[in-house]
C-alpha cells in the first residue's frame, strides 16, 4: 500500500490483504456540535489513556499501518496531544478528524509532528453548514482553522456529507477548499445511522445525482487548472469502513442486516488482531474501496 500524505489518498496494489488498512479509532463520542446527520450520537463512557494504548498496541500488531483518529470531537479529550504521538510513535500514520470548533495556533503545533493530515467537516455555504451542524460559528469556526492549518503547513483534507439540504452547494464546498488550499476533498453520501436514520427518506440524495453533480465540477476543475484532488464515496455499499467505539469493539458500517446498520465484529480489548480480521464479512468491499480511495 502506499500512501499519499497530503492528498490523503492510498493505492493498494496488491489483491488481498491480511490485515485491516485504514481503522477509525473513536477516542470519544462527546461532541461540542449536533449536527442533523451524526452517524455516531450516543454517548459511550471514554477509554482511559492507558486502554487507548492498549488498543493501538493490538492494532499496530495486528499490522495496521494507518488510523483515523476521530470521534465525537477529538480535540474535547486531554490527552489528544498524547494519542497522537503515541500512534506517531508506533509507525504509524495518522489522519484526525474534526469540526474545527476548539483549534487554535498552539494545537495545530502540538499535534503537527504527530499527525500527518488533518481533517475537517465542511458541508455547505455559511447558512447551509450552520444549519446542519446547529451553531451559528460553525463555518466561521472551521474554515478558520482550515487557514490557520494550511498557514502552518499541516496537509488538510475535508469531507462534505451530501444530502439533499446542501447538494446544491457541492460546487461552492469545492472552490472554499481549493481557496483554501486544501489538498483532497471528500464528498460523501448520506449513511442512515445515527441521527441520519429518521431523516433519511426526507434528506437522501440519489447517488447517481451527487454522481452528476462531481462530474461537472472534475470538468471545471480541469479546465480552471485547480490544485485540489477530489474524490466520491458511495456509503450504500457495505462495510467500507471500520471503527474502533470507545468501548473498544470493532464496528464495520454500513451494514444493512445488522441493527443500526452497524456489523459488530468483536472487542478489540478482548480478541486477536487476526481472529477480528478473520470474521469481518465485508473484506472484498474494504479491499476495493481502498483501491480506489
Amino acid at each position: 500500500m502506499k500512501y499519499d500524505i497530503k492528498k490523503d489518498t492510498y493505492k493498494l496494489y496488491k489483491k488481498n490483504t491480511n490485515f485491516f488498512i485504514n481503522i477509525g479509532l473513536q477516542v470519544t463520542r462527546n461532541c461540542n456540535l449536533h449536527c442533523i446527520h451524526c452517524c455516531e450520537p450516543e454517548r459511550m463512557l471514554d477509554l482511559s489513556l492507558i486502554k487507548i494504548k492498549k488498543v493501538i498496541d493490538k492494532l499496530s500488531d495486528g499490522g495496521l499501518k494507518k488510523i483515523c483518529i476521530t470521534g465525537g470531537e477529538p480535540f474535547l479529550r486531554k490527552d489528544i496531544v498524547e494519542i497522537c504521538r503515541y500512534i506517531h510513535n508506533k509507525g504509524m500514520l495518522a489522519t484526525l478528524s474534526t469540526n474545527g470548533f476548539l483549534l487554535n495556533k498552539k494545537k495545530i503545533l502540538e499535534i503537527k509532528p504527530y499527525v500527518d493530515n488533518i481533517r475537517f467537516s465542511l458541508h455547505g455555504t455559511e447558512e447551509i453548514h450552520n444549519q446542519i451542524v446547529k451553531n451559528k460559528k460553525g463555518f466561521e469556526k472551521v474554515i478558520g482553522s482550515i487557514k490557520m492549518a494550511t498557514d502552518l503547513g499541516m496537509p488538510v483534507s475535508v469531507v462534505a456529507s451530501i444530502f439533499n439540504r446542501n447538494h446544491q452547494t457541492m460546487l461552492d464546498i469545492a472552490k472554499i477548499c481549493e481557496e483554501q488550499k486544501v489538498e483532497k476533498l471528500y464528498f460523501f453520501s448520506l449513511i442512515s445511522r445515527g441521527r441520519a436514520h429518521p431523516i433519511y427518506d426526507k434528506e437522501y440524495m440519489p447517488f447517481k445525482n451527487i454522481q452528476t453533480s462531481f462530474k461537472k465540477i472534475i470538468n471545471i476543475a480541469k479546465k480552471e487548472s485547480w490544485n485540489l484532488d477530489m474524490n466520491l464515496v458511495d456509503w450504500s455499499i457495505e462495510g467500507q469502513c471500520v471503527l474502533v467505539f470507545p468501548d473498544g469493539r470493532l464496528a464495520g458500517v454500513p451494514s444493512f442486516q445488522d441493527k443500526d446498520n452497524t456489523n459488530i465484529i468483536g472487542n478489540i480489548l478482548k480478541e486477536s488482531p487476526s481472529n477480528l480480521w478473520n470474521k469481518y464479512l465485508f473484506k472484498d468491499n474494504y479491499i476495493n474501496y481502498y483501491k480506489n480511495h
